[in-house]
């Protein structure tokens, strides 16, 4: 019979009988690990056998994987032998022998052993786990304690309220002593069996679900001991075109889910993909930076970009080289110009961009003295040049760009020397950025430059 939310029972009874049988139903707020750890008959002291080192190991494993079930509880038992109440006392020993170990707490151990009369048999066992006694004693039972964990640490524990119980012989296992269970409807194993006397490791959830011998049989469900995958992680930056040198500009980091998970953290990194420039985040004064929960950070320009959009912040998760967002932004100096270089093609009558490694001056017009040029860049594939540039001399120059074709062949013309946007303007008879600059003495279809 089933209950149809995971637990069963078994009842036979002979044809036309009847019987009844108590179905506990099982409780999601708390799982039990698969192994116990096994004692002597009447003895609180641990053997270091490999079923208890596991049951150790598993204990550990399930520590480390965090979760909603995440509070342990330790829960001692006895078997039959011996009466209700020594057994009761017992089964508490022997939830504070585990406890003992898990704590590295050599004293505790030396009150369970002066409780029970521990002797001979107890000290050669642990002698022939990690070798002969050193002095004092608690050296050779915290070299025990390590043997039982197999070296490995013990992490950080969040404890239930009672952090032990003890159940004396109240809850015995039933069945058969070749197939021991927890299905109550089978009948109790009784008299001297190993397999009831343990301690077996319990954890809760934060919901308060009562924790009580009469509630054990309700607590059925096992303990995954594999990592659940990692949850997904998404990252959005707000957007970003332009830092000022030695100015500072916030970037909103959004992460879901916020904050992240224990030891999970999202790294943003700023990088020159080419050209020059840098940037740094002002929080870290580097160019990298950790968060783990959503919210702004500071990046403040430090030298000026030499290409348009060629400092790049990019977001990474710990542990993994996948970007997950990122943005491209130009840090300005105090004056950024960025142009583009445009030829009409008589053929196809259209305008193309100018080709590559063109010379262009940005030049002062000085009425009554020679020009002077201020600075150069040159053209990429686009027919793109951006200037990025401190100062441009004193006070207010009039200026104009100077183009250096050198008569080269490109869109099916022989172009000209020089160009020169002297003289020119917006169509829109405004400055500003996003103007066409067009020649007005031109007798032809005008040459173009965009800035």
């Amino acid at each position: 019979m089933s209950n149809g939310g995971g637990a069963s029972a078994t009842l036979t009874l002979p044809a036309g009988g009847t019987g009844t049988a108590t179905l506990a139903a099982p409780t999601t707020h708390v799982c039990e690990l698969p192994k116990p750890v096994l004692f002597p008959t009447a003895r609180s002291f641990i053997p270091a056998t490999a079923d208890n080192k596991a049951a150790f190991q598993d204990l550990l494993t399930r520590l480390k994987l965090g979760g909603s079930l995440d509070h342990l509880l330790i829960t001692g038992h006895t078997d039959s032998v011996g009466d209700a109440g020594t057994n009761q006392a017992l089964s508490v020993r022997r939830t504070q022998s585990v406890q003992a170990v898990l704590q590295g707490n050599t004293t505790a151990w030396d009150t369970l052993s002066s409780a029970e009369g521990w002797g001979a048999t107890e000290v050669n066992a642990m002698v022939a786990e990690v070798g002969p006694p050193p002095t004092p004693r608690a050296d050779l039972v915290r070299r025990y304690f390590a043997a039982l964990l197999s070296g490995a640490t013990v992490p950080p524990i969040q404890a239930t309220a009672p952090p032990q119980l003890g159940c004396g012989q109240s809850q015995l296992l039933h069945g058969s002593r070749s197939a021991p269970s927890r299905d109550t409807a089978q009948p109790p194993i009784q008299g001297e069996f190993q397999p009831n006397r343990r301690v077996e490791f319990f954890f809760f959830d934060n919901s308060g679900a009562p924790i009580s011998c009469s509630e054990y049989p309700k607590w059925t469900l096992l303990c995954s001991l594999t990592p659940p995958p990692p949850p997904v992680v998404t990252v959005t930056l707000s957007p970003l075109t332009s830092v000022a040198v030695n100015q500072d500009v916030d970037v909103q980091v959004t992460i879901n889910p916020s904050p992240l998970i224990a030891g999970d953290s999202i790294t943003l990194t700023l990088s020159t993909t080419s050209g020059s420039g840098s940037a740094i985040f002002k929080g870290s004064n580097s160019a990298t930076t950790t968060v783990t929960a959503s919210g702004p950070v500071t990046i403040r320009g430090i030298t000026g970009s030499s290409l348009p959009n060629n400092i790049h912040i990019a977001a990474t998760r710990s542990g993994t080289v996948a970007v997950l967002a990122q943005e491209d932004f130009t840090v300005t100096a105090a004056i950024s110009i960025f142009l583009k270089f445009e030829v009409w093609d008589t053929n196809t009558k259209v305008f193309v961009p100018l080709p590559a490694g063109v010379d262009v001056d940005i030049v002062q017009h000085r009425a009554l003295l020679s020009n002077v040029t201020l600075a150069t860049g040159q053209t990429d594939a686009q027919g793109q040049v951006f200037f990025n540039q401190a100062t441009l001399g004193q006070g207010t120059p009039d200026i104009f760009f100077l183009v250096h074709t050198n008569s080269r062949a490109h869109a099916h013309t022989t172009l000209p020397p020089e160009w020169s946007t002297k003289g020119w303007k917006a169509t829109d008879g405004n400055p500003g950025s996003n103007n066409v600059l067009e020649r007005q003495d031109h007798s032809q279809r005008p040459n173009r430059q965009r800035n």
